[in-house]
């Protein structure tokens, strides 16, 4: 006895969508779908901006600088400020310039005489200050003047104890602004002519 088998032949029906089209969906048979887990297409321009952006930065990080940093570096500069100048020579200068005008000053005679005291006490300033400089240094002290060097003489008398006091004026400023740039020692110095200097103002006043 046989048994009829019936066997359903699977056709593909023209009005049956495929499995590869399926119903609703807009993209035609046999066409490729992009994948729906599938990385986007950038365009080649972005991806080279963005290469750009992120090399900059990394430059800029590199040499210090966050450009996504809010934060403000400061740099500190140290600049070392030169050693004070020694006032000592320019002391000795004005001190030797001003002896040297008493000098020629007592020579007139008349009222100029009375510079005298003065030219001595310029004198002992001078040599005190030479002195000094010879201890720092620790050379030969060098002389009070060269041989030959002179100043001309005042017009007059009247005028050389007018010059006379002008000059003390001035030595008194100088040694009394330098009191804050030398050593205790030499500071002693400065203040005992700054005060004889006063007292020659004083005299010729």
């Amino acid at each position: 006895m046989m048994v009829g088998v019936a066997r359903t032949d699977r056709r593909t029906d023209p009005a049956t969508p495929s499995r590869g089209a399926e119903v609703g969906d807009p993209t035609p048979a046999g066409s490729a779908r992009p994948s729906v887990h599938g990385s986007r297409t950038v365009p080649a321009l972005a991806r080279r901006s963005v290469l750009t952006i992120g090399g900059t930065a990394a430059l800029l990080t590199t040499a210090g600088c966050n450009p996504f940093s809010s934060t403000r570096v400061t740099r500190t500069e140290v600049v070392t400020a030169p050693p004070p100048i020694d006032p000592i020579d320019q002391l000795i200068a004005k001190t030797r310039l001003h002896y040297l005008r008493l000098v020629a000053s007592v020579k007139l005679g008349s009222t100029a005489t009375k510079l005298t005291p003065l030219r001595d006490d310029r004198r002992r300033h001078l040599q005190a200050l030479l002195d000094e400089q010879a201890r720092t240094t620790r050379q030969k002290a060098d002389p009070l003047t060269q041989p030959g060097q002179t100043v001309p003489p005042p017009a007059s008398a009247a005028e050389a104890v007018t010059l006379a006091a002008t000059d003390a004026q001035d030595a008194q400023t100088a040694f009394t602004d330098a009191l804050g740039s030398v050593s205790r020692y030499r500071a002693t110095l400065f203040a005992t002519i700054a005060a004889s200097l006063a007292g020659h103002q004083e005299a010729l006043s």
